[in-house]
Order: structure tokens, then C-alpha cells, then sequence
């Protein structure tokens, strides 16, 4: 059996997996704001809560601040890097709580569930706006998966850990606020060719900050124990193997 080395992946009695959350939710939240600011300079996008532009300037929904080409590009590079990291935390997810609790199909459903919600980020990171149906199928397929997968996780977290009591509130309190904030999103999709307020936006700007977060929240379980890479000659197959070993290890 071949094993990582522990060093490389721990720093002290850190382990450096608890990172990736955090990384994630970081990379991901300054990139769309990065895109924002960037087509408010080089755009006609209104500011989040200014109604004082008239209507030919753009509401600034996420997807609409990479609407320009060039901008576009951009947009399109740090959802897809941002899908990447999603991946590799909900797999890492999936692994630790396979090790933790016995709901091994809860587990798995939400795998599948944010594999979904990937696919949707895929579609609205790139697919044209103008193409309306495929986008605004991407973009709620993402939300929709995204929230089953928060209320999942947020329930396995409610059966499993119970000497994280703040923890456990911080999450069932963003698992609620989400379909919150989508309901009113998508209130505000509907009656954008009527009449649109602005505070629909910023309930969508506050949905993805909110799932970033309650994402980021992932780091406290990893920061308990240590993932390590190991392979088995199992001749005449051979398998490779990711697992989660509870405890500090070094």
C-alpha cells in the first residue's frame, strides 16, 4: 500500500482540507463581484438598489454583469473554476459524512443532487442569455439543486453532530433564508418585463452569498480529521482509494 505523505496535506494540527471550503466561497464570491464592478466601468449596468437610470440601462442580475463579450469571458472562467472547487468540496463532503453517520443513501442522493446543480452553473456560465430558455434553465436548475442539497446536508447535520449547537443553527438558518431569498428572485424574474423594484436583484446577490457561506461551513468538519490517498494492488486490478481518517493524525 502506497500512502501520501500526511505532511502535505497537514500543517501543524491543521488540517489543510478545511481550506478548500473557504477557498471556494472566496474565489467564487470576489470573482462574480470582480465581474460586477467591472461592467459597471466598462457597462451600462445600474447599481443594485439605484432606480434613477432609465430603462435602457441593464439590471444588474448576476448573469447580466458578464453580458458583455469580453466580460462575458471572464464571467464564464470563474463560474466554471468555481464548479471545479464545488466538486471537489461536496465529494470531500460526501466522504466524510460516509465515514460519520449512517445515512448512506442521504449521502449519496445529495451527491447527485449538487452534480445537478453543477450541471445547471455549467449552463448559465455558458449559454448565451439570448438563448432565454436553456439559461433560465440552468440558472434554477442550480438554485433549486443547490437548496435540496443545503437542506440535506443541513438535516444530516442535525442527526449527527449535537455538540455544535451554534454550528447547527447557523446552518438551519441559511437553509431557510435560501428558498426565501429564490422565492423572491424569482417573483421578481417573473414580473421583470412589467415592473421590477431592484430588491428582487438583491435577493439573488444575497442567494448565492448565503449558499457560499453555508459552503464555507463545510471547513469545520474537515478540520477535524485528515484525507489521504492510498493505493491497493489488487492484482490483476489495481484501485485507487480517498478516505477520511477521523482524529489528528499527523
Amino acid at each position: 500500500m502506497l500512502e501520501a505523505n500526511p505532511e502535505m496535506i497537514r500543517w501543524g494540527y491543521i488540517n489543510l482540507w478545511a481550506f478548500l471550503p473557504p477557498f471556494y466561497a472566496g474565489f467564487t464570491a470576489v470573482g462574480f463581484w470582480t465581474v460586477y464592478f467591472l461592467a459597471r466601468v466598462y457597462g451600462k449596468l445600474r447599481p443594485l438598489l439605484d432606480e434613477s437610470y432609465h430603462d435602457s440601462y441593464s439590471w444588474p442580475h448576476i448573469g447580466e454583469s458578464g453580458g458583455n463579450e469580453s466580460i462575458g469571458i471572464f464571467f464564464s472562467l470563474i463560474l466554471n473554476m468555481s464548479t471545479i472547487l464545488a466538486l471537489m468540496v461536496s465529494f470531500l463532503r460526501y466522504l466524510y459524512v460516509n465515514s460519520q453517520t449512517n445515512w448512506p443513501f442521504l449521502n449519496t442522493l445529495s451527491v447527485i443532487v449538487f452534480i445537478l446543480s453543477c450541471f445547471g452553473m455549467l449552463l448559465f456560465a455558458n449559454v448565451p442569455s439570448q438563448m432565454n430558455r436553456l439559461y433560465m434553465t440552468g440558472r434554477m436548475l442550480a438554485a433549486q439543486a443547490l437548496i435540496v442539497y443545503c437542506w440535506i446536508q443541513t438535516f444530516i447535520t442535525l442527526k449527527s453532530i449535537t455538540n455544535e449547537k451554534l454550528l447547527v443553527n447557523v446552518r438551519l438558518f441559511l437553509s431557510v433564508l435560501m428558498p426565501i431569498t429564490l422565492i423572491y428572485t424569482t417573483a421578481d424574474l417573473v414580473s421583470f418585463s412589467h415592473h421590477s423594484t431592484g430588491y428582487g436583484i438583491c435577493s439573488e446577490w444575497l442567494l448565492v452569498m448565503v449558499f457560499l457561506i453555508y459552503l464555507a461551513s463545510l471547513g469545520f468538519e474537515f478540520s477535524n480529521g485528515t484525507f489521504h490517498w492510498s493505493y491497493t494492488d489488487q492484482s490483476p486490478h489495481a484501485a485507487d482509494q480517498l478516505m477520511f481518517s477521523p482524529g489528528n493524525q499527523c
